[in-house]
């Protein structure tokens, strides 16, 4: 399991939303702790949890720690599921993740919701 330190770099939520991303792409778990220690409200919020939750589902992860306010959380994905997913505004790496990481049958994605991005 990879071990992340969420307090390196801009100590925001782009250290989630890559390692996520990576993880899907990957197959490897990892543990991300100090979430968002930079930040005026430290740990997940909304917005990250969303994008946690959506890679759960499309990969059936196991987590630990995915709450509100948290700054620990263990992300252990299983293989990306093809499928179609109804996402909402600030999932585009998730979407992106998913559109290029494969899984079996038709890889199909909804975009309702979603904002337009190159």
């Amino acid at each position: 399991m990879l071990e992340l330190d969420g307090a390196q770099g801009e100590g925001g939520g782009q250290i989630l939303r890559t390692s996520l991303a990576l993880s899907l792409i990957t197959g490897k778990p990892f543990h991300l702790r100090h979430v968002r220690a930079g930040r005026d409200k430290p740990g997940l919020q909304p917005q990250h949890l969303m994008s946690v939750q959506a890679a759960a589902t499309i990969s059936n992860a196991a987590t630990r720690g995915a709450t509100r306010g948290s700054t620990d959380l263990v992300f252990e994905p299983g293989p990306v599921q093809a499928g179609t997913y109804h996402c909402v505004p600030g999932m585009f790496c998730v979407r992106r993740c998913k559109s290029s990481a494969g899984g079996d049958g038709p890889n199909r994605k909804a975009r309702q919701g979603c904002p337009s991005r190159g």
